[in-house]
């Protein structure tokens, strides 16, 4: 609930929570530590876990019709598109169709694109958690023009997270 995750991530107040998990994040010792407490609060890693936190407190649902993939939809999507090595979502928000993804296929690649500067840490969260090999891409995926280029690679436990300068070459299914 709303109330459990502010106080994992050390925060009182929601709104605070993307800035303070933003700094978690970059910050390795930090960044395990939470990830730890978080498992050991909920070890399932089948399901998204901000969902619905996000999409209470932090989405703009009026100003920019935000919205976020109920379960049964994610369920659905990755049932119509069946197995890969490789997966793209775009506008990925806290990640729901990926973590889907990789529940399915914990060893593919995975590649997001998030607009949201509230959303950004946690995608990053949920798919280093993880530890997810792939990329995300922080910025406007129609003009192609993005704030972050991130990196993950695996860890021993979780994912690695570096910023880079560039988009690496993809092709549907492969990364070169």
């Amino acid at each position: 609930d709303v109330d459990k995750i502010n106080n994992l991530i050390g925060v009182t107040e929601s709104f605070h929570a993307s800035y303070k998990l933003a700094e978690i994040l970059q910050d390795k010792e930090k960044r395990e530590k939470i990830f730890d407490t978080f498992l050991g609060e909920e070890p399932d890693l089948s399901y998204d876990w901000f969902t619905e936190y996000f999409q209470q407190e932090h989405s703009d649902r009026k100003g920019k019709k935000q919205d976020f993939t109920p379960d049964g939809i994610v369920r659905v999507a990755s049932g119509v598109l069946g197995k890969t090595e490789s997966n793209a979502d775009i506008c990925a928000g806290t990640g729901g169709l990926t973590v889907k993804r990789w529940s399915e296929n914990p060893n593919a690649i995975f590649c997001c694109e998030e607009f949201s500067d509230r959303a950004m840490p946690f995608l990053l969260f949920n798919l280093a958690v993880r530890n997810i090999k792939g990329y995300v891409l922080h910025g406007d995926s129609l003009s192609r023009q993005f704030k972050h280029i991130y990196e993950l690679s695996k860890g021993e436990k979780f994912s690695e997270i570096k910023e880079i300068k560039e988009i690496p070459e993809m092709k549907a299914d492969t990364v070169i």
